[in-house]
């Protein structure tokens, strides 16, 4: 099981992770408005929303990370 920090304290499994994408993309923020509250786990620590993540438990995981930073954290779990 290979967890992806996230910010100071959210993680998540990289193997549940379906989709990533942009917050600002209108697919994203019509799927995001249409997750229950209970499924939205919101990891921006009151920062501005960058990207979000889809589980395959239906979750959707919202960050503050852009893609290339989000990108960059699954290359680093995979090398060590």
């Amino acid at each position: 099981m290979k967890v992806i920090p996230i910010e100071p304290s959210g993680y998540v499994v990289k193997e549940r992770i379906v989709t990533l994408g942009r917050t600002d993309a209108s697919g994203i923020r019509r799927l995001i408005a249409a997750t229950d509250e209970t499924m939205r786990i919101d990891l921006t620590f009151g920062r501005k929303r960058k990207s979000a993540l889809v589980l395959d438990t239906g979750h959707v995981v919202i960050t503050a990370l852009s893609l290339d930073e989000l990108h960059q954290l699954m290359i680093l779990e995979e090398t060590g």
